[in-house]
């Protein structure tokens, strides 16, 4: 609707959409591999993740089809690799944070069930990492308030 109201083109309006959707895609992939590299992963390893996202077709077709399946799955990869960030420490916190907050957003308001697959989600977190979690209150409690805070 951006791209309509702003050109009154349909057709710009799903360029736009396009546009936006390889950005975002691309970009939970990179940070991806920034998360594998960071973690010093075998460069081989990285390189082999690389060409299965670049080459896979279906990576491609998913990059440009207008479903709002394929932003979902991104902002679901976008939550795991930042709770991953967050329990190893891996960059700044407050990024992590941020994209944490986004993926919880875009899980709960791109699917209708999505709050439910949050709160599934929170409790196993609390059953598979509670020895972390213990000690880290504060990602627990971030979490909660995100899930919550959008129902």
């Amino acid at each position: 609707n951006v791209g309509q109201n702003l050109f009154n083109n349909l057709n710009t309006g799903v360029a736009l959409y396009s546009i936006f959707q390889i950005i975002f895609m691309a970009s939970v992939f990179a940070y991806s591999l920034v998360t594998l590299y960071q973690k010093k992963c075998p460069k081989a390893v990285i390189i082999i993740i690389l060409l299965f996202y670049a080459l896979c077709p279906y990576h491609i077709m998913y990059s440009m089809t207008m479903w709002k399946d394929c932003i979902f799955t991104g902002f679901v990869l976008l939550f795991i690799i930042s709770q991953y960030r967050i329990f190893h420490h891996l960059g700044k916190n407050w990024p992590n944070y941020i994209l944490l907050a986004l993926g919880t957003l875009g899980i709960c308001l791109f699917r209708s069930n999505g709050i439910y697959v949050m709160i599934i989600l929170l409790v196993l977190f609390i059953i598979l990492f509670r020895q972390k979690i213990l000690h880290s209150k504060k990602l627990l409690l971030n979490s909660s308030i995100f899930i919550f805070a959008i129902f």
